[in-house]
């Protein structure tokens, strides 16, 4: 982050290669560093922008992760990819947006096993 000329870190679940438009999240640095992860202060998308969804799902695509948290930069260039995790935890995001992450993943991985 401290290299990175930006104005938000934003965060986008993505399950099956498909984005949680409920559940996207993003905080703007204070100096140069913000968290999308056990920060009690993120903030909710109520219409996060399609063209981040859309690089989001590819960005899973490319890397063919199942359940990923994907984190990406806002610049006045474009987005830029910060970091991709695989472990998360949901408590803040599922108090934040009121939607049932937890439930989501649940169920991709109960219909893995059919």
């Amino acid at each position: 982050q401290q290299y990175i000329d930006y104005q938000r870190l934003n965060r986008i679940l993505v399950i099956n290669k498909k984005a949680l438009d409920k559940a996207v999240f993003w905080d703007e640095p204070k100096g140069w560093k913000c968290s999308v992860c056990l920060n009690q202060k993120i903030k909710i998308y109520k219409n996060p922008n399609k063209e981040l969804l859309k690089l989001a799902e590819n960005i899973s695509h490319k890397f063919n992760s199942e359940i990923s948290f994907i984190d990406i930069f806002t610049t006045n260039h474009g987005y830029v990819l910060s970091e991709i995790n695989s472990a998360c935890s949901l408590i803040i995001h599922e108090r934040i947006s009121g939607y049932n992450i937890s439930r989501d993943i649940a169920n991709y991985l109960i219909n893995q096993l059919k």
